[in-house]
């Protein structure tokens, strides 16, 4: 059967992904320099993004436990992600909200002007933009 995983940042910039059912540990990934603030499976659970104060988003496979691209936001730490239903665009919230390409990752549109950090990011469930 497919796996249950479970994909967990700590303050040291380490993610543990863990299959739950077996209470076992698949990979610990050297991901972020330093606190990890957000990780999302895809929806084949095959990619795990992170990201992190460092200001970079990292895409892992799940498989191998390889960087399969690492992507610096800005001058501020990224602190959540959302991917679309579709998985072709990736929002990234600090203190402003990018909307990119997720393939080629190039920006479509920015939402800037946010005191703090953003805490919750959600696209809507249909995907439209």
């Amino acid at each position: 059967g497919a796996q249950a995983l479970l994909a967990l940042g700590t303050n040291g910039g380490d993610v543990h992904i863990w299959d739950a059912v077996r209470a076992g540990l698949v990979h610990t990934l050297r991901a972020h320099t330093g606190r990890v603030n957000h990780v999302v499976f895809n929806r084949e659970k095959d990619l795990l993004y992170t990201c992190g104060d460092d200001k970079r988003v990292c895409c892992w496979s799940v498989v191998s436990g390889e960087m399969l691209h690492e992507f610096k936001k800005g001058k501020v730490a990224v602190s959540r992600l959302a991917i679309s239903p579709d998985e072709k665009h990736m929002l990234l919230a600090g203190t402003s909200i990018r909307l990119l390409h997720r393939e080629k990752w190039k920006r479509v549109s920015q939402l800037p002007g946010h005191a703090d950090s953003v805490k919750c990011l959600a696209f809507s469930p249909d995907g439209a933009l």
